[in-house]
């Protein structure tokens, strides 16, 4: 079992065990509870090591993602969390890391942010290769949820998450651009969103909206923060929960979420695409995230 500390920035978390599959196997000691991921900790070590396993499973390539099957024999891996492993966990969406016990990286060293990232990952889902690429285990490809295909690319110094669409039609580029237009036109928060054609495929680039010094909390991780009532609707729950958090101009944001999915005919929103920043230094709530993630929408899989 290889041994890490889970990191926030460059505050220790907690010191894990990790098998060769990629997955957390125990907790071994805890050091700044207050720094965890939203909604992970527990002074218990075995629902610790569950919980923490059920986040380190929200940031790696999903069973679902088009293409996997291949790419894991391509990179001879048995699973998405091995990829992750090696990349240390490192992601553009927050600033959690895997410090090896005894390494003397820092979060400088090595964050996707401020230094640069392999694109071979990346490039591998979108490129069929008849031999396997050479392996460079740092990129923030190896920590991107989602099923469809998508890479991170840096164009002109600034960082995109860059997605396709699922075939036959690959309409959902197309969806995020029309999705974008309309949002901006009812004046609600929202990442922008550009096509670009690669290869005869139509991609959607957005930007990063997440910076170095905050980091992206998903819906999943605040509603299960209380505990639900019988008697509370879903939505009445998750707005006590995030008055709990003390997260600002909550109730307004819903609103205007649910109002956008109805207008585009969005149909798959859930907790974990939509969300909440924090700041990472303060550890408290920024505010709601701008929407993203409407491409399955306009009627796309209505064939």
């Amino acid at each position: 079992m290889d041994k890490y500390i889970i990191m926030n920035k460059n505050i220790p978390l907690v010191k894990i065990t990790m098998s060769a599959a990629g997955y957390i196997t125990e907790v071994l000691q805890i050091y700044n509870p207050e720094a965890f991921p939203v909604g992970i900790f527990t002074d218990d070590f075995n629902k610790l090591a569950d919980k923490l396993n059920q986040w380190w499973r929200s940031r790696i390539i999903p069973a679902s993602r088009d293409g996997l099957r291949y790419i894991l024999h391509l990179y001879d891996v048995e699973s998405p969390a091995v990829l992750s492993k090696r990349s240390l966990g490192l992601s553009l969406s927050d600033q959690y890391w895997l410090k090896p016990v005894g390494s003397e990286l820092t979060w400088q060293d090595i964050n996707f942010f401020t230094n640069d990232f392999s694109k071979e990952l990346g490039e591998a889902f979108f490129q069929k290769e008849s031999s396997r690429p050479a392996i460079n285990p740092f990129t923030p490809d190896a920590s991107s949820n989602g099923w469809l295909k998508k890479k991170w690319v840096k164009i002109n110094g600034v960082t995109y998450l860059a997605k396709a669409g699922s075939v036959p039609l690959l309409q959902q580029p197309y969806n995020e651009i029309a999705a974008a237009k309309v949002a901006e036109a009812l004046t609600i928060k929202h990442v922008p969103y550009e096509l670009i054609i690669e290869d005869n495929r139509p991609l959607c680039l957005c930007p990063n909206f997440i910076t170095t010094e905050t980091e992206f909390v998903p819906a999943y991780f605040v509603k299960d923060i209380l505990t639900k009532s019988n008697n509370d609707s879903a939505y009445g729950h998750f707005l006590r929960c995030c008055d709990y958090l003390q997260i600002p101009d909550v109730a307004g944001y819903l609103q205007q979420m649910l109002c956008l999915d109805y207008l585009i005919e969005n149909s798959d929103r859930h907790y974990g695409n939509f969300g909440f920043i924090r700041d990472v230094n303060s550890l408290k709530f920024i505010g709601p995230a701008p929407l993203f993630d409407n491409g399955t929408s306009l009627w796309c899989e209505s064939l």
